[in-house]
């Protein structure tokens, strides 16, 4: 089926049911009511809507990243390379880390995110949201929420569309389409089909810069100066089905099925590398084209629970598969002249491409586990878990010999938390794993290809403490290794050594006072490098890109003499992270350092009632200082931060 056929069908089906909506009745709350600050429970990491809040996303957790690691789940449910879910099919997600995965069967070392289906509620429902800004970004959706057959069948989903702009210069267009229908086949059974697909024709890409590994770049210019041809084109298809089905009164058979797809047309990606002082630097692209991922994947899981007074017990029997294929290679690097940091390079022309081979992963893994999970009121709780898994990926490279790489690991994890009094518990954990690594980055010289999986392990530590007013402590401390995946001094993507990132994370969160909702943290992490490459001083002990520092914190404040306004503040603060690999002597022999960097957003919601409808005004200034700082990711690539920069979103539930 065609992209435009299937997001024809998606604007059509969601349309029809935004009508079937529209009926008289008492609607309420959908997407008026979300606030990620008043919903989270800690400050782990949290999503409500197109809000996130958090030391960790699905992207970066305790340094590394769930999402490449293959750690996703919906409806805690395993799929494999999933598209950027939308709010069109989820509600929000959960990072389950630490004590936040005690009770969570078959844990990972890297962390679980886990996203929340839509549900329906008792009546109907249709959300329009409009934004504008920052910048030239203007966006509209609409989202549904309909329930039929007194309940037994509901329907929640919308279409988006929108051009964004977060960095000047660099808008792009984008549409999205997803749903979900929640079926009540009987009274024992759920079943939820779902369909979400995500289209970028057109997504540019500001530059990756790069210096000669002693010093950052000069002030970011805070604005993409690539030419027009810089974009990408992405199409993310994902749909499958969850099933529930309720045995027994002790056995829940649980079970999704997902196919999901990444078809990249088109990948331009600008490098300005040896930047000097002035902002002068040689410019290349890295291109290519036809580039696709499918994975079909799934598991079913049985769970048994008996309660013997103050005593939960529950076995899980789970079985996961993944059948995974992914189209790479051929790209090329192609140099652009001389440049500057700060030119508009909209006249250059693009180079003609001779692109080269493509070559070809496949990955095929079953998993079986057994785990268990007690709790004891008073006393404490205890999980165990026991999985076996069959891992094999074959590569085919042209002009090369079929590489086979197998794995059959036995991975187990071990919890246990108890309270030490009223307000005081401790819980303690350790974890191996079996997690993918990320793909080559575009300056390697094997850039887009994929490592075989990689045995993983963690073990953590800490104590919740029930503070009064409300409010909860959580403090941990965690060591977390893997094998260490970077570019060598000829810039090819390999394992390098062990890397170990061991850390305390704090978190603070509830509401201390009437109106008043505090989210804070703090992560504190130190990452080190080990192998035959750091002892020979080819490269130093600190990853890079790793912040040894995380702070924020998140205030939302409702006045309780002014229900319908509320202001919220959002301070984060990153610490000083390596920015090259390899030791410098200018620098005595050490790594080059980043500082650290803050940025402060404000915003206000402003609560108000139409004819029929609810509606809230949402007005966010992020960036506010205007800090120009650059990030830096782990293939030594500095990173043009958004400016200061100005939005305003109305969403309404009619």
């Amino acid at each position: 089926m065609s992209k435009s056929v299937l997001l024809a069908t998606a604007a059509w089906s969601a349309a029809a049911a935004a009508l079937l909506c529209l009926t008289p009745g008492t609607a309420h709350a959908q997407r008026a009511d979300e606030n990620a600050v008043r919903s989270a429970g800690d400050a782990f990491g949290t999503s409500v809507g197109n809000e996130r809040i958090g030391l960790y996303n699905d992207g970066d957790a305790r340094g590394f990243s769930p999402s490449a690691a293959g750690n996703i789940r919906i409806e805690g449910l395993y799929i494999d390379g999933p598209p950027v879910f939308s709010g069109r099919l989820v509600s929000g997600s959960t990072l389950r880390v630490g004590i936040t995965a005690q009770g969570y069967p078959f844990p990972a070392p890297t962390g679980i995110a886990d996203y929340s289906l839509r549900g329906v509620g008792r009546e109907g429902v249709v959300s329009l949201n409009a934004t504008v800004g920052p910048f030239g970004t203007r966006a509209l959706s609409l989202d549904t929420q309909q329930p039929f057959l007194d309940g037994r069948l509901g329907l929640a989903g919308g279409v988006a569309y929108g051009r964004f702009e977060q960095v000047p210069g660099a808008a792009t267009e984008q549409s999205a389409a997803g749903g979900v229908l929640h079926w009540r086949a009987s009274e024992r059974l759920l079943i939820q089909p779902l369909f979400a697909v995500f289209d970028l024709p057109s997504l540019p890409s500001t530059p990756q810069v790069f210096t000669d590994g002693t010093r950052e770049p000069p002030p970011s210019p805070a604005r993409n100066l690539n030419p027009d041809w810089v974009r990408n084109a992405f199409f993310q298809p994902l749909y499958g089905t969850v099933a529930t089905f309720q045995a027994t009164d002790a056995w829940t058979v649980k079970g999704g099925f997902f196919r999901a797809g990444n078809i990249v047309d088109r990948q331009r990606t600008v490098l300005l590398t040896n930047v000097q002082p002035d902002g002068s630097a040689e410019r290349f692209v890295a291109a290519g084209e036809d580039q696709s991922f499918g994975s079909t994947s799934g598991e079913l899981r049985a769970t048994w629970r008996r309660e013997e007074g103050p005593r939960l017990h529950a076995v899980h029997v789970s079985g996961r598969g993944r059948a995974a294929d992914r189209t790479y290679g051929g790209s090329v690097l192609a140099p652009l002249g001389p440049g500057n940091l700060y030119e508009d390079a909209s006249d250059l022309p693009e180079p003609v491409f001779a692109f080269g081979p493509r070559s070809q992963d496949q990955v095929r893994q079953t998993t079986v586990g057994l785990a268990y999970s007690g709790a004891w009121a008073g006393r404490g709780e205890l999980r165990l878990g026991l999985q076996k898994v069959d891992y094999q990926k074959t590569t085919f490279a042209p002009g090369r010999p079929e590489v086979v790489s197998t794995d059959d690991p036995w991975l187990y994890d071990a919890a246990l938390a108890a309270p030490v009094t009223s307000r005081l518990s401790a819980y303690a954990g350790y974890t191996v794993g079996l997690e993918e690594s990320p793909v080559a980055p575009a300056n390697a010289v094997n850039r887009n290809e994929a490592p075989p999986a990689l045995r993983t392990s963690q073990r953590d530590a800490g104590i919740r403490y029930r503070l009064p007013a409300g409010m909860t402590l959580v403090a941990g401390a965690f060591d977390v290794q893997k094998p260490y995946f970077n570019l060598d001094p000829a810039r090819v993507y390999r394992e390098l050594g062990e890397v170990r990132h061991r850390g305390v994370e704090l978190s603070l969160a509830g509401k201390p006072v009437e109106g008043l909702s505090v989210v804070a943290g703090a992560v504190l992490l130190d990452g080190e490098v080990t192998g035959e490459l750091v002892e020979l001083g080819r490269i130093g002990p600190r990853p890079v890109g790793l912040t040894e520092r995380r702070i924020l914190m998140n205030l939302d404040y409702q006045p309780p003499w002014k229900p319908n306004l509320s202001v919220d503040l959002a301070l984060q603060s990153t610490g000083d992270r390596a920015a090259s690999s390899a030791p410098q002597p200018t620098l005595d022999g050490e790594q080059f350092i980043l500082p650290g960097r803050t940025t402060l957003d404000l915003g206000a919601r402003w609560r108000f009632q139409l004819p029929h409808a609810r509606a809230v005004a949402r007005l966010q200034l992020q960036n506010a200082t205007d800090n120009r700082d650059y990030d830096v990711g782990s293939n030594g690539a500095f990173f043009i931060n958004p400016p200061r920069r100005v939005s305003l979103a109305v969403t309404a539930d009619i």
